[in-house]
């Protein structure tokens, strides 16, 4: 935590936050303190009868599928080269195919235009 307010004041380390395992170790969220915290992100959230405009969700998933994926091969090249990855890493190894498919499943119920032509 200490580590933490130094790097908010400018006095930490300025090592990327990838090159330094100390910020993923820091601090677990209890279930309890998970809940709290979805609570305070949905509260801070508008919400409108209006429609927003935007880059289409279709679109943004298409680009995070990208991200994902190139992602998957990094920490897969990783492990190849006998690197050391973080937790968060081994988990996108482990359960890629789950998200791939969560992906998948989402393109077959939507139009790739607009979410709005979601089937229920």
């Amino acid at each position: 935590m200490k580590s933490a307010i130094l790097r908010a004041f400018g006095r930490g380390s300025q090592a990327a936050p990838w090159d330094n395992e100390e910020s993923i170790r820091e601090e677990l969220f209890s279930i309890e303190r998970l809940e709290q915290h979805a609570e305070s992100l949905a509260a801070a959230q508008p919400v409108t009868a209006m429609p927003t405009t935007g880059r289409s969700l279709a679109v943004r998933l298409r680009d995070n599928e990208s991200v994902l994926l190139e992602a998957y091969r990094a920490i897969a090249s990783a492990i190849g080269a006998g690197r050391a990855i973080t937790p968060a890493a081994e988990w996108l190894l482990d359960n890629y195919h789950l998200v791939e498919g969560q992906i998948r499943e989402f393109a077959t119920i939507c139009h790739p235009a607009t979410i709005g032509s979601c089937r229920s």
